[in-house]
């Protein structure tokens, strides 16, 4: 009976036992998992803070490109347009500034601009920009159409000026042939020697007999020219090649000058008055010894500079 209760008391015991180490590794096991899991959470948190902080930082980088791009392009923008230079500064610093809020924000520090607001002025800045641009544009190609009227309106400019020169030519053609046909002609020219004889000339040949030389001619009739005085020049040269000079109570003599720049004397002047019919004249010359020598006398008339006629006689 005593060996029975002891056995029964070992069964009891072993049971307790082995209900004890049950439990035990029911709780090991069950702490294990939980561990387990609680650790695979842990990691999981880690993985996801890491890529957080990974993505942070691309975005942080990203935007801190983005600023620098659009200063970037505002330093290209004011080398080429530097009439807008204090414009393009003006945006310039506004990006400096956003780039600071930026870098306070990822150093953590409190009272600044959040990341939203960051980003939300950057994409005002980046939009006024590429507004300055298509303004830029829209410029670019007014200038560009204002340069092609600027060429269309200098040739329609240089046609005008090359007609008007045409124009001029011919107008300044017209005048010289107007000029040239105005100028007086001499239609008949003829030369003696005059003795004069109890009050009356007579034509003689001699020299001893000669007291004083005669040119007459015809100024032809012109209508293109103006009626009035005109000045006709007489010159006469001697057999020796010098000039007859009339004397100083006659008239006198002088000099003028002619279309190729010389100066030539003259040995008197006489004022005709032309009223575009054909008027004749006679002109006389009077030396002061009145003693001709023998020889050829050559007669030339002068009219606006230009020798206009001409005739000689010899005397015996």
């Amino acid at each position: 009976m005593e060996n029975q209760q002891n056995n029964e008391g070992k069964k009891r015991v072993s049971a307790v036992l082995i209900a004890a180490l049950v439990l035990l590794l029911g709780l090991t096991g069950y702490f294990a998992y939980q561990n387990f899991s609680l650790q695979k959470q842990l990691k999981q948190c880690f993985d996801s803070s890491t890529a957080d902080a990974k993505e942070a930082t691309a975005k942080n980088d990203s935007l801190t490109m983005d600023f620098k791009n659009l200063s970037g392009r505002y330093d290209s923008l004011s080398s080429v347009y530097t009439d807008l230079d204090s414009l393009f500064n003006a945006e310039k610093e506004r990006l400096a500034k956003l780039e600071d809020e930026l870098k306070k924000f990822n150093s953590g520090q409190t009272g600044g601009m959040s990341y939203g607001s960051i980003k939300k002025e950057y994409v005002l800045l980046k939009a006024r920009q590429e507004d300055y641009l298509k303004q830029i544009d829209l410029l670019k190609e007014e200038n560009r159409k204002l340069t092609l009227e600027n060429i269309d309106i200098k040739s329609d400019l240089q046609v005008e000026k090359d007609n008007n020169e045409a124009l001029n030519k011919k107008v300044d053609n017209l005048n010289s042939k107007i000029q040239t046909g105005a100028v007086l002609s001499i239609a008949f020219i003829k030369a003696d020697a005059i003795q004069v004889k109890s009050g009356n000339e007579i034509s003689v040949t001699k020299a001893r007999k000669t007291d004083k030389l005669r040119c007459c001619f015809t100024v032809s009739k012109n209508t293109l020219a103006a009626a009035g005085y005109k000045d006709f020049y007489l010159r006469v040269i001697d057999p020796s090649g010098t000039v007859i000079q009339n004397d100083a109570n006659l008239g006198g003599s002088g000099e003028i000058k002619i279309k190729e720049g010389t100066t030539v004397s003259y040995t008197t002047k006489a004022s005709v008055l032309y009223e575009n019919e054909n008027v004749e004249t006679c002109v006389y010359t009077y030396g002061k010894s009145k003693n001709y020598d023998k020889g050829n006398y050559k007669f030339e008339i002068f009219y606006e500079n230009q020798k206009v006629a001409s005739t000689s006689i010899a005397l015996k």
